[in-house]
C-alpha cells in the first residue's frame, strides 16, 4: 500500500531514534501552562524538559518557533522547561511511499532544527 506519511508517523520514528540514543521522550504529551493546555509533538526529558514542535512546510516553521517561544519558553519558570526545538521535516517525507520505506527514508533525510533555550552538557 502506498500512502503519504503523516506528521505523527514521522514524529513517532523520530521518538524511537531519540530513545535509541538514550534520550527519554514522550510522544504527544500534554503541558499545562498559564495560558492553557498545550500539546507539543514530542517532549525530551533528559537534563530538563524540552518540547519539540515539528512541521512539514517551510512556511509553518516560523509558527513552530513562535509556539516554542510563546507557549513554553515564555512560561519556563512556571512550567519548568529549559528550552525547546522547532523541527522542519524534509519535503521528501511528504511524498507517497510504502509504509515499509518510510523509516529508511526518515533515517536518510536531513532535517532543519531550530533550538532555543538553555543547553548544557
Amino acid at each position: 500500500m502506498i500512502y503519504a506519511a503523516t506528521e505523527d508517523t514521522i514524529t513517532s520514528i523520530l521518538r524511537d531514534e531519540l530513545e535509541y540514543l538514550g534520550i527519554d521522550t514522550q510522544l504527544i504529551p500534554s503541558i499545562i501552562t498559564p495560558v492553557g493546555l498545550r500539546k507539543p509533538d514530542l517532549l525530551c526529558c533528559n537534563g530538563g524538559v524540552y518540547p519539540i514542535e515539528a512541521k512539514f512546510k517551510e512556511k509553518d516553521l516560523i509558527k513552530a518557533i513562535a509556539k516554542v517561544q510563546n507557549d513554553y519558553l515564555k512560561h519556563h519558570k512556571v512550567i519548568g522547561v529549559k528550552g525547546g526545538f522547532a523541527v522542519l521535516y524534509p519535503k521528501e517525507l511528504s511524498r507517497k511511499v510504502s509504509y515499509f520505506d518510510i523509516k529508511g527514508l526518515v533515517l536518510k533525510s536531513s532535517f532543519k532544527l531550530i533550538a532555543k533555550g538553555e543547553f548544557r552538557p
